[in-house]
């Protein structure tokens, strides 16, 4: 899974909690017009059932489908962040 943050702040999280859960920060987005910082996950479509998955949206302020033609044009500069940052065969 990859993540973005809007803050090289967000950004320091211990890399080893991160490796342990297979989790990657590959880049910054724009943060939204709220004006906080943000974290976005690319999570792969083999978690989206899963319980951990709930609970991650339980807590989001947005979830997007990227099934959604609308959703892969606002977010494509973004979303090529996280493609680009994926490791071969994640």
């Amino acid at each position: 899974m990859t993540v973005t943050v809007s803050s090289d702040l967000l950004a320091e999280v211990p890399a080893d909690e991160l490796v342990a859960r297979r989790i990657r920060v590959v880049g910054r987005h724009t943060p939204p017009r709220l004006g906080r910082g943000t974290v976005d996950l690319l999570v792969p479509t083999a978690l989206v059932d899963s319980d951990w998955f709930r609970q991650v949206v339980s807590h989001a302020e947005r979830v997007f489908d990227l099934a959604h033609g609308p959703v892969q044009h606002v977010f494509a500069d973004e979303i090529r962040t996280h493609v680009e940052g994926r490791t071969p065969g994640t």
